[in-house]
C-alpha cells in the first residue's frame, strides 16, 4: 500500500526544523532512519500531512568523548555505534547492543535517536540506555533541556519529549573500572526485536557487587528498570548461587504483558533466564577488564554460522584458499583450471555446460539403442 499523500521538508539547520514542527503540529512528523515511521505510513497507520526529514540537519550526528561521557548525535547510525572505536573502548556493552538490531540495512540507516524517540517496547536499545544511566538531550522553542533514562519511557510509544521537541544526543557515561555490563535477548525469529532482552551493568570489587544497574525490555509496554534484582544482587558476590537468587526477581514489580510471542508465565521465566545470563556475562567482563594483558584474541567471540566455524585456525576463509594450506599443492585443481583457461571463467562454465549436455545426448541415444 502506499502512504497517503503529503509534503516532503529537508530542513538544513535545527531553527529550521523546530520552525517546521512549530507551524505545522500535529500534522507533521519527523523522519530519522524511517525504518519504523515509513512502514506505518504505507499501512496508513500514520498519516501525516508534512514530513521533516532530519538527515540534512548539521550537527545531529557523529560520536565522541567528553569528560568520560560518550555524546552520541540522535541521527547517529546503529553501524555507526556498532563499529566506534571510542564506544568499543569506552562502553562495549553499547556497541554491543547496535550490532544485534535487526539485520545490516536497518543498522545502515536506522538511528540511536529514532529508535529511542519512537520507544518501542521491544527496542534493544532501552533496556542498556537505562542500565548505563544514559541522559537524553531534547531541544525546542524553549532551549534544550536533559532527561534521565528512568523518565524518558512513559509508555507504548511514549516518551518525555513533547510535541514541539526533537531529541538532539545521547549521552552515555563511560563505564568506570572494576564494571562489566552486558546484553542478552531472545529475540523474535523473523524482525531480530527483542521478545525479552535484559541489560546488566555491575560494579565489582573484592568479590561484591558494589551497584548494580539491570534494565529490561520486550516484557510489557516500555522499558524499565528491574528494581528488584539490582536490589538482590547489590552487596552479594558473584557466585552462581547470588546471581540466580537475584535473577529470580526479574518479573518482581514488572508489568508484563501477554502477546503473540508469549504468555505472561512464559515471558518471566525468560526474563529470569536473560537476566541470569546478562549477570553472568557482565561480571565475566569485570574479571576481562581486569586482565588487560590478556590478547584481544583471547577474547574475541567465536565465529558465526554452522557449528564448529570460527573454532579452528583457518575457519571462514574460501574454501580454495584453505586448499592451498594441506600440503605443497598451492592452489586447488578448481583454481588452477580456471586460471589457465584463457576464456577465462565465464568460458570454462559454459564449456562445463556442454560437456555436460554432450554427455546427457550420449546417454540418451545409448537408452534409444
Amino acid at each position: 500500500m502506499y502512504p497517503a499523500q503529503f509534503e516532503y521538508h529537508t530542513p538544513g539547520t535545527m531553527k529550521e526544523a523546530l520552525d517546521l514542527l512549530g507551524r505545522h503540529k500535529d500534522d507533521a512528523k519527523l523522519l530519522a532512519g524511517g525504518h519504523s515511521l515509513l512502514p506505518a505510513m504505507k499501512l496508513r497507520l500514520a498519516q501525516p500531512k508534512h514530513l521533516v526529514d532530519l538527515r540534512k540537519v548539521s550537527g545531529l550526528s557523529g560520536i565522541k568523548e567528553e569528560g568520560g561521557t560518550l555524546v552520541i548525535g540522535a541521527m547517529t547510525t546503529h553501524y555507526q555505534v556498532e563499529s566506534s572505536a571510542v564506544v568499543k573502548s569506552k562502553c562495549p556493552v553499547l556497541a554491543a547492543v547496535a550490532a544485534q538490531i535487526g539485520d545490516p540495512m536497518v543498522r545502515n540507516m536506522g538511528t540511536i535517536g529514532g529508535s529511542l524517540a519512537h520507544a518501542d517496547p521491544a527496542a534493544d536499545y532501552p533496556a542498556a540506555i537505562i542500565a548505563l544511566g544514559a541522559e537524553m538531550v531534547a531541544e525546542g522553542p524553549k532551549g534544550k533541556r536533559t532527561i534521565k533514562a528512568d523518565d524518558f519511557f512513559k509508555g507504548l510509544l511514549t516518551t518525555a519529549l513533547a510535541e514541539d521537541e526533537i531529541l538532539t544526543e545521547v549521552r552515555v557515561p563511560a563505564l568506570a573500572a572494576k564494571t562489566g555490563a552486558a546484553y542478552m535477548k531472545f529475540p523474535h525469529p523473523a524482525s531480530r526485536f527483542a521478545v525479552v532482552g535484559v541489560a546488566a551493568v555491575l560494579s565489582v570489587d573484592g568479590g561484591k557487587v558494589g551497584k548494580a544497574s539491570v534494565g529490561i525490555t520486550g516484557a510489557g509496554t516500555k522499558a524499565v528498570r528491574a528494581k528488584g534484582v539490582e536490589a538482590a544482587i547489590t552487596g552479594k558476590g558473584t557466585d552462581a548461587a547470588s546471581i540466580q537468587a537475584a535473577a529470580e526477581k526479574a518479573a518482581e514489580g514488572v508489568d508484563v504483558q501477554a502477546d503473540l510471542q508469549g504468555s505472561v508465565e512464559y515471558k518471566s521465566h525468560l526474563l529470569r533466564v536473560f537476566a541470569k545470563r546478562a549477570m553472568e556475562a557482565a561480571a565475566a567482563a569485570v574479571g576481562q577488564a581486569a586482565a588487560p594483558g590478556r590478547r584481544a584474541a583471547d577474547r574475541a567471540p567465536r565465529g558465526r554460522g554452522r557449528p564448529g566455524r570460527g573454532s579452528r585456525p583457518g575457519a571462514g576463509r574460501h574454501r580454495t584458499c584453505a586448499r592451498s594450506d594441506r600440503g605443497g599443492a598451492g592452489r586447488s585443481r578448481g583454481t588452477d583450471r580456471r586460471e589457465s583457461d584463457p576464456r577465462g571463467r565465464t568460458g570454462w562454465l559454459r564449456a562445463r555446460r556442454h560437456r555436460r549436455a554432450a554427455g546427457n545426448r550420449g546417454h540418451r541415444a545409448d537408452r534409444a539403442g
